[in-house]
Parts: C-alpha cells; structure tokens; sequence
C-alpha cells in the first residue's frame, strides 16, 4: 500500500498559471493509454506482411522515429515528472533496446525480413526518445517544484 502513495501526484495551487492537468492522475492514466495503443500499432505495423510501397531506405527513417516515439512516450509514463537516477533512463534504453531486437527476430514468421540496420534505427531512435523523455520529466519535476515552492506553509498567512 505504501508504494501506492508514492505514485499520486500533488495538487496544483491554482493560482499559478500552469495548466493543472500536468499534475493528475487522469493525464498518467491518459499517457498509459496513448502507450498501450502507440505499442500495439508498432508490433502490428511491424510484423504486417504487407506493407504499401516505400522509397528505398526510408523503412530506417520509420523505424527511428517509431522507436524515438515509443521511448519518449515510455519514459513519459513511467517516470512522470518523479525525480529519477539516471541509470532508470538506461534502463529504459535497453529495454526499448531489446524490445527492438525481438521485433526484428520475430518479423520473419510474418513474411518479412529481419535486417541489422533497422535495428540500428531502432537503437538510434530509442536513444533519441529517451534523451527527449529525460528532458520532458525534468520540465514537468521543475513545474512541481514551482507549485510547491508557491504553497503557504504554516509561517506564511493565507490570504483570503
């Protein structure tokens, strides 16, 4: 029961002009969501046997931006604005990372081919997601600090 507190966020002081969304649970609940279908689509986008024609290399430009959606959306999830080491966000990588490498190995039962190179992308896309996710916690951590540091403590009168 205890880790369940950890994980509720504080409420906004609704004087401020920040948007107060950032510090619900829905909005968690809403990334979760956005993940769990942002996931599924990759595995069924990835593992289709038929796929409409593209331009000769530009699969790794899909797989780089799929994986760097799919980390950044993750580490959004997971670590929502929550003060972390920065070996979690390693984690995250390598996670992403094989995940990646499972995609490829699974993909020739389906009918297509498993290349090095688009794990590569993978790679290359996942670490490009995790960095944006690092940066996007730590705005979202300074937007809790803000608010905390403008709630009145028992020094302070609160004006009504």
């Amino acid at each position: 029961m205890a880790w369940s507190k950890k994980l509720q966020l504080r409420k906004p002081n609704m004087n401020l002009p920040i948007p107060h969304w950032l510090y619900s649970n829905r909005a968690r609940r809403v990334v979760f969501v956005i993940l769990a279908t942002y996931w599924s689509a990759l595995v069924y986008g990835t593992h289709r046997a038929s796929l409409p024609a593209i331009p000769t290399n530009f699969d790794k430009v899909l797989h780089f931006s799929a994986y760097a959606g799919l980390a950044f959306i993750l580490s959004l999830s997971v670590f929502w604005s929550r003060k972390v080491p920065w070996w979690h966000f390693a984690l995250m990588f390598l996670a992403v990372a094989a995940f990646g490498g499972c995609d490829e190995l699974t993909q020739p039962p389906f009918g297509r081919t498993a290349d090095w190179f688009d794990w590569f992308a993978d790679l290359a896309g996942a670490s490009v997601g995790v960095v944006f996710g690092t940066a996007a916690n730590r705005w979202l951590r300074r937007r809790v600090a803000v608010v905390e540091r403008s709630e009145p403590t028992v020094s302070q009168p609160i004006d009504q």
